[in-house]
C-alpha cells in the first residue's frame, strides 16, 4: 500500500474437496455469503466452445467464441502477471495431486475509484486465477491463466491463457468469450473459475466468469497437460489489466478477495505467497488464518483469511 492510503482488503482462501462422482460436477464457492453474491449455474458447459447461463434460462447456451491470438503488435500481449515483486496469496494443498478446480472471488464492500496504471482508464483491471508452472507435455516450463481482463487483446475478455515460458511469445489465449466492460462499485461481486471438467475427456479446460445473474465460460483443449497431475497450487486476485500494469485503487476500499482450491480427497491447505508474474495494486496483505468445515457429506472446505489496510 502506498503512503497515506487507507486501503482495506479483505481476502479469503478457501479449499473445498468433492469426491470424484463422474458426473457434471459443480464447484461452488462457499465463501461467498453476501447478499450480492453472483449467480452459481448448476451444471458444467457440455463441451468445446463459448457458453452463457442465465437465472432466466439456466442452461449453457452456445454463442460465438472470438478468436484473440495475441501477437507482438496487439495492446497487452503478454500473459497475464499477479503481484509483481510483492508476490499474491495463494493456497498449496498438503496432497501431492491434484487441484481439479480453483476460484477466485472478488466482492467489494466499499469502493471510492480505481484505475489501471498502464492504460490511465478507470474500471481496467482483470481478475485471474492462476495456476503453478509445470513441465508439460511438450517438454517446455508451461503455465495456466484462467482470466477475465478489460482491456486485453483489443476487448474484454474471458480466455485460458496456455503460456510457454520457455519461448518468446509463448503466450496463447486462443479461444475467448467477450464479456460487456464490468463496473466496479461497492456492491460489485464476481468471479473466476478454472477447471479441468470431470466428464467430458478431462483433457480439457473451463473458465467461467459469473457476475450477478449471468455466467460466461469458455472450454478449451488442454495444450499442455495441465490434467497430467500438474495442477498443484492456485492464487489470484483483481490485479491490473495486462503487461504488468497496477490496478490503483482509490482510498477508501473493501474487498474480499477468495482463492478456492478443489480435489477429489480430503486434504488441507498451506498459504504460499506467488512471485510468477507482474501485475498487481494497492492493495496490501496483513494477516492470515486457516479454518476447515465439511459441507454436504462430500466437500471439506479449509479457509485461509488474509487482511490489509
Amino acid at each position: 500500500m502506498k503512503p497515506g492510503n487507507s486501503v482495506y482488503v479483505f481476502a479469503t482462501l478457501s479449499v473445498m474437496v468433492f469426491f470424484c462422482l463422474c458426473t457434471s460436477l459443480v464447484f461452488p464457492s462457499i465463501a461467498a455469503s453476501d447478499q450480492n453474491a453472483p449467480l452459481v449455474p448448476t451444471s458444467q458447459p457440455p463441451g468445446l466452445g463459448c457458453w452463457v447461463y442465465t437465472v432466466s434460462s439456466p442452461v449453457w447456451v452456445s454463442v460465438p467464441c472470438v478468436e484473440s491470438n495475441a501477437t507482438a503488435s496487439q495492446t497487452n500481449s503478454t500473459a497475464l502477471a499477479e503481484g509483481s515483486g510483492f508476490g499474491v496469496e495463494g493456497a498449496k494443498p498438503s496432497t501431492t495431486c491434484c487441484i481439479a478446480s480453483g476460484e477466485e472471488q472478488v466482492t467489494f464492500s466499499q469502493y471510492s475509484g480505481e484505475y489501471d496504471s498502464g492504460t490511465n482508464v478507470q474500471d481496467d483491471w482483470s481478475i485471474q486465477l492462476n495456476t503453478n508452472t509445470f513441465t508439460g507435455n511438450n517438454g517446455q516450463t508451461d503455465w495456466v491463466q484462467f482470466a477475465y481482463c478489460q482491456p486485453c487483446n483489443g476487448g474484454n475478455y474471458l480466455c485460458v491463457w496456455q503460456n510457454d515460458l520457455s519461448v518468446t511469445n509463448g503466450y496463447h489465449p486462443g479461444s475467448c468469450a467477450s464479456i460487456s466492460k464490468q463496473t466496479l462499485s461497492s456492491s460489485y461481486s464476481a468471479y473466476v473459475e478454472g477447471a479441468i471438467p470431470t466428464c467430458y475427456n478431462c483433457h480439457d479446460l473451463s473458465d467461467e466468469f459469473c457476475v450477478s445473474s449471468t455466467c460466461t465460460s469458455v472450454v478449451q483443449t488442454d495444450t499442455y497437460g495441465l490434467y497430467n497431475n500438474n495442477w498443484l497450487h492456485v492464487s489470484g486476485d483483481i490485479l491490473g489489466a495486462g503487461g504488468g500494469s497496477e490496478a490503483v485503487f482509490t482510498s477508501p476500499v473493501s474487498v474480499y478477495t477468495g482463492t478456492t482450491a478443489t480435489e477429489f480427497q480430503k486434504f488441507s491447505i498451506t498459504g504460499i505467497t506467488d512471485y510468477t508474474t507482474g501485475e498487481w495494486n494497492n492493495l496490501g496483505y496483513y494477516s492470515t488464518g486457516t479454518s476447515c468445515g465439511t459441507y454436504n457429506g462430500l466437500q471439506q472446505s479449509c479457509t485461509e483469511n488474509a487482511y490489509s489496510n
